[in-house]
């Protein structure tokens, strides 16, 4: 079960600070000519009413927006919430496994184990980053039917601002930003368990 749980704590915990991080939008928004379309003021306003609503601090300026992309940002609020308590959900989770191992295996196995965790973390996060960046179409396509369960989601990009502001791209270059925290989060995990608690303790891996 720790398995399991471990990884995924680590990339919703990461999500959460993450997501809402206008200063790495504003260098996507750059990069991908949202502020060149649209007007730098116009997007950074838009963004930062957008992120308070997703939040659940602020009204949405629905003005900006069809109805169609007003009802999909409510899914998206909802999923986010679900998010939020699945990440501590998952994190209470992990304490309390970490307990039980630490209480009926000894500190010495516990930290065997977390060493092992961090390492496969490491590789199962590289593996991802390798399958979205050669197939994160299909991915984003077949993660938006699971999680919705209706077609709002399906914006144009001609004429819907919510997409103009935020394309597809960015999405893969969040997800590459979260995964590679993740894969940084486990790699210093595992070098602090083998160098500064194992070392110390004289406890071999």
């Amino acid at each position: 079960m720790l398995k399991i749980i471990f990884p995924l704590s680590i990339v919703l915990i990461i999500f959460q600070f993450v997501a809402f991080d206008i200063g790495w939008y504003k260098k996507e928004f750059v990069k991908y000519g949202v502020f060149e379309q649209l007007g730098e003021e116009r997007v950074i306003n838009q963004t930062d009413n957008l992120f308070q609503y997703l939040k659940g601090t602020s009204s949405l300026e629905g003005k900006y927006y069809s109805q169609k992309e007003v009802l999909h940002l409510q899914d998206v609020k909802k999923i986010l919430f679900l998010t939020h308590l699945t990440t501590w959900v998952f994190f209470i989770f992990y304490l309390f496994f970490s307990g039980v191992i630490a209480t009926k295996e000894g500190m010495k196995k516990y930290l065997h184990y977390s060493y092992r965790c961090f390492i496969i973390n490491a590789f199962a996060y590289v593996i991802l980053v390798i399958i979205s960046l050669a197939f994160f179409n299909r991915i984003f396509y077949i993660f938006h039917t699971l999680i919705f369960s209706n077609d709002y989601w399906l914006l144009d990009p001609q004429k819907e601002l919510l997409v103009i502001i935020f394309p597809q791209d960015i999405f893969l270059d969040l997800f590459i930003k979260i995964i590679f925290y993740s894969f940084v989060i486990s790699i210093a995990g595992a070098v602090a368990i083998k160098i500064f608690v194992l070392k110390k303790s004289q406890i071999k891996i």
